[in-house]
């Protein structure tokens, strides 16, 4: 009879994880973009994240005291985490028989998953700006790009840099068809090799362009959001990194292997970032 002993199971769950940590990697977009927050255990079930008011200086004359101070005013952003998982169940006859490509496969999917919901809950906060350009029969053009980043510096308070814009790969073909192909673009600092090499697209007007596929598209319209923002705007906590638990069901003669993260998002300032809505129907040339 066979058995399956520590080692296998360790042997094939080190492979899995492995597999789905390069994976998501590989497809999230906008973690790297937005400004990111480790929380400390025991440090509460929240984060406030405050804000300060602005005051006005004025001119003043010499000799005369300044008789009117002004109040700091503060306000916060509450970011309240919540859990997100997934599971993966191996049987004793799948490991009895497994090679290194089945775990390989499945860390791809546990990669694919995690990477798509906090890809998706992020980009989800690109249609909550309150600013926004286009509509859904308009294709995106240099020039919406360049209105976009004037509005950003434009704000009462100008958003700080650096910039970002998010675009579904459809929206992305429709700018590259409007890029001069002449001059070298600059490679952006700071952002991880995968998400250059897997998603940048371009700079242009200081802004750095990626492309996001799990961006939704409107299935009546064929449009979709996405945004011009600044990595300031967006805010990213993480309560706790996903982490792999292993627990043994002996009646489905089996293991699980359950991922679980905690965290929260939300935005800091909606007058840092700009709603893109263009059109995303597939390119035909």
């Amino acid at each position: 009879m066979a058995t399956t002993t520590t080692t296998s199971i360790s042997d094939v769950v080190d492979t899995v994880i492995a597999e789905a940590r390069r994976t998501q990697m590989h497809r999230t977009v906008m973690e790297p973009l937005v400004r990111t927050y480790r929380v400390a255990r025991g440090s509460g079930d929240r984060l406030e994240i405050p804000k300060f008011g602005a005051v006005t200086a004025s001119a003043l004359t010499e000799g005369v005291d300044m008789t009117t101070p002004q109040a700091l005013t503060t306000s916060k952003v509450t970011i309240t985490p919540g859990e997100v998982g997934a599971q993966i169940v191996v049987t004793d006859r799948a490991l009895r028989t497994a090679q290194e490509d089945m775990a390989r496969a499945a860390g791809r999917v546990l990669g694919d998953a995690i990477a798509s919901k906090l890809d998706t809950d992020l980009l989800g906060l690109l249609d909550g700006f309150g600013t926004s350009l286009g509509s859904a029969s308009t294709s995106l053009t240099m020039g919406h790009l360049r209105a976009a980043v004037s509005r950003l510096h434009g704000a009462s308070e100008p958003a700080p840099g650096p910039y970002r814009a998010v675009l579904h790969p459809y929206q992305a073909h429709d700018l590259a068809k409007d890029i001069s192909p002449t001059g070298t673009y600059p490679i952006p600092s700071g952002i991880s090799q995968t998400v250059l090499e897997n998603h940048w697209v371009a700079r242009a007007f200081g802004v750095d362009v990626f492309q996001a596929g799990n961006l939704p598209v409107d299935t009546g319209d064929n449009s979709a959001k996405g945004g011009v923002f600044s990595k300031e705007a967006l805010v990213l906590v993480m309560f706790q990194d996903w982490a792999v638990e292993r627990q043994r069901d002996a009646s489905l003669r089996a293991w699980e292997l359950n991922v679980v993260a905690d965290y929260g998002y939300g935005e800091y300032e909606d007058a840092w970032g700009v709603e893109m809505h263009f059109d995303a129907a597939a390119p035909t040339s």
